[in-house]
């Protein structure tokens, strides 16, 4: 995970974003309570062409964490997240 001026950046796999996210929400040092948004960009030139990015934010540690993936058309990233 990197650390920026704008809160910790993290790059992950599509296949364990899920994971992640749970991970980050239960840990003790990281504690996310709060999704604050997610966004999907198209890039149609690539071959996975969705870009995924979370804005969590951590109330307790007052922290930022963003969680960034990549996913083609037919990933079911956002669905797994969202139900």
């Amino acid at each position: 995970m990197e650390r920026s001026e704008h809160g910790n950046r993290s790059e992950t796999n599509t296949d364990y974003s899920f994971l992640l996210l749970c991970f980050l929400k239960l840990h003790t040092y990281t504690r996310v309570q709060i999704s604050i948004d997610i966004c999907r960009v198209d890039h149609p030139s690539r071959k996975r062409r969705f870009e995924v990015v979370h804005n969590l934010l951590s109330t307790r540690y007052n922290s930022c964490i963003i969680l960034q993936t990549s996913t083609d058309e037919v990933g079911d990233h956002l669905f797994a997240v969202t139900r």
